[in-house]
């Protein structure tokens, strides 16, 4: 009798531990590029695309661990198994690999203060006599017109450090426009007006001149990609999508 019962004591702790593994989490590292806060902010392991990437995996049996790469390294090891997944990735870049919807949009534009009363809707050409404070490489990344305005333009200048560019848009100094992403402005103009107070509260004007940039998310596996797909769904009409761009910025652009 007793050992009958230590038997299917045996058996019932046995099925426990199998249990309690099959609901332990499935680590998945997936590559991080490089930080561009607020989409990702290295120092601090967050940012708008790591909490998306984080939130969608909540309803499925997935752990996020992000490994910070070079942008090739990421795409090398996703290519060769090495990690299980990637965000900011243009579809075809990595070969056999599984790709999500557009998961976000980078929006550069041209940015300038209201009271300059320059016209919503402007051409890169009108840029040419301006003092124009670009984000750095973007004479190579916004086309070839773009390139041939900073070229010709004495007064164009590029800045590694983005939040050079909202400084001297505020204050005034030689900024009649500084091109940036959308998101990102939103995001440095929080940091600065902690610095300069109400000049960071003046009313800006945003001129569109660039299409859209749209990232994808990449995985390895079909299943673990299906799993993104339905969680990014989710998250989408819940509304919490919304809430973490919120968070972050003064933007709630939805996904489209």
């Amino acid at each position: 009798m007793f050992l009958s019962i230590s038997r299917k004591i045996i058996v019932i702790i046995i099925l426990l531990l199998v249990n309690l593994e099959s609901l332990q989490a499935e680590i998945i590292k997936i590559g991080i590029s490089h930080s561009i806060p607020p989409y990702v902010i290295k120092e601090e392991n967050r940012g708008i695309e790591l909490e998306i990437l984080q939130t969608a995996f909540t309803f499925s049996n997935h752990e996020v661990v992000p490994v910070y790469l070079p942008l090739a390294r990421t795409f090398s090891k996703l290519s060769s198994g090495q990690i299980d997944g990637t965000i900011n990735i243009r579809e075809g870049v990595v070969k056999n690999v599984f790709y999500t919807p557009v998961v976000i949009r980078f929006n550069n534009c041209a940015i300038s203060l209201k009271k300059k009363n320059y016209p919503d809707t402007i051409s890169i050409d009108f840029l040419k006599d301006k003092h124009v404070l670009a984000f750095q490489r973007a004479r190579t990344l916004l086309g070839d017109e773009f390139r041939e305005m900073a070229e010709d333009n004495e007064h164009y200048y590029e800045y590694a450090h983005q939040a050079n560019q909202v400084y001297r848009l505020f204050l005034e100094r030689d900024a009649d426009l500084i091109v940036l992403e959308r998101r990102i402005f939103d995001y440095l103009r929080k940091k600065v007006r902690n610095e300069i107070g109400n000049k960071a509260n003046e009313p800006v004007r945003f001129h569109y001149l660039f299409p859209p940039t749209e990232y994808k998310f990449a995985f390895r596996e079909r299943g673990i990609r299906d799993d993104f797909n339905k969680g990014l769904e989710t998250i989408v009409k819940n509304g919490t999508y919304q809430k973490i761009l919120q968070k972050y910025t003064d933007t709630t652009e939805p996904l489209k």
